[in-house]
């Protein structure tokens, strides 16, 4: 879902900011003027190649697993 969900809600640019830090993980960036648009599967899965999956570190993995789906799920701290 894009962003203006969560703007309707006030969350908008913590969500923003949240997708981008998640994106500095594995070293890609979005450019400032254009929104994340982020699409996954149900249930927290994904799908991904041997290739593609050795292609970052496996901290990198953990990082990405603690801001999203470890207590204390901490995807961005502060402010957006």
């Amino acid at each position: 879902r894009g962003l203006g969900y969560w703007a309707s809600h006030g969350w908008g640019a913590w969500v923003e900011q949240c997708w981008r830090d998640l994106l500095g993980v594995f070293n890609y960036s979005f450019p400032a003027r254009k929104e994340p648009r982020v699409s996954c599967y149900c249930c927290a899965q994904f799908a991904i190649s041997r290739e593609h999956l050795l292609r970052h570190p496996f901290e990198a993995y953990k990082k990405a697993l603690h801001m999203l789906g470890e207590p204390p799920e901490v995807c961005h701290e502060g402010g957006p």
